[in-house]
């Protein structure tokens, strides 16, 4: 197969040898580039001069650079739901798999090539909704579609919950995500408060999911509760 056979936005797996590697070398750089300069200062000679090739082949492969930068968002592996499948399949209990899950799956969204890129969705999915509700099917429907059969397992194997798996996975999902979506559009971390609060999060998830006994926090509760009602009365 050569350039000419590859039609605009081909998925990699139609490319082969070296056009496959050349594909591949693209979306390696601009996100690199995106990540580095932002998409619109990015120009597709910049992408070109670091990955090598031409305009004539890129424009081939992705047809421009929205196309390019489908490729990089939405062909990427999606990371968030890879940690989901790791985690269930370890041998641990709901509890301790969803405590982990919410540290991996804050660290990566808080992660600084994470977040240049979510500001990049953000800004383009403004411009373009099509491009938004995309990533949205690609990636975030994916990763709450895996925590909901997460759920769902642990369910069959005689776990009760106060609340159906798709509903589980929709809060547990905002629980962790809302401080990265919030530190996504402000473009600061003036906002997040870290693991502490996080714990406190999930000790308030697990309790009102039924996974473990309501009333007092769990072992390894924060004390972010308390600092929060202070702040309140004063």
């Amino acid at each position: 197969m050569n350039e000419e056979n590859c039609p605009t936005g081909c998925e990699a797996g139609a490319v082969d040898g070296r056009l496959r590697a050349r594909h591949d070398a693209f979306i390696e750089a601009a996100r690199a580039l995106f990540i580095e300069k932002g998409f619109e200062a990015t120009a597709l000679s910049d992408v070109v001069k670091q990955a090598g090739g031409s305009l004539t082949t890129l424009y081939k492969l992705f047809g421009n650079k929205d196309g390019l930068l489908a490729a990089v968002v939405l062909r990427a592996p999606n990371s968030g739901e890879q940690i989901v499948i790791s985690v269930a399949a370890l041998d641990l209990g709901i509890e301790a798999k969803l405590r982990m899950l919410a540290r991996q799956l804050s660290a990566h969204m808080l992660d600084p090539a994470t977040m240049a890129i979510w500001r990049i969705v953000i800004a383009r999915s403004i411009d373009d909704p099509a491009f938004g509700q995309a990533f949205h099917e690609a990636i975030l429907s994916k990763l709450r579609t895996r925590l909901a059969q997460l759920f769902t397992q642990v369910e069959a194997e005689g776990q009760s919950f106060r609340a159906p798996p798709t509903l589980l996975s929709r809060v547990f999902f905002s629980i962790v995500f809302h401080e990265a979506q919030i530190e996504a559009i402000t473009g600061g971390r003036q906002l997040s408060s870290g693991a502490l609060d996080l714990d406190d999060r999930v000790d308030f998830f697990l309790r009102g999911a039924g996974i473990v006994p309501g009333g007092a926090p769990t072992p390894g509760a924060g004390g972010a509760p308390d600092d929060d009602s202070d702040a309140a009365s004063g």
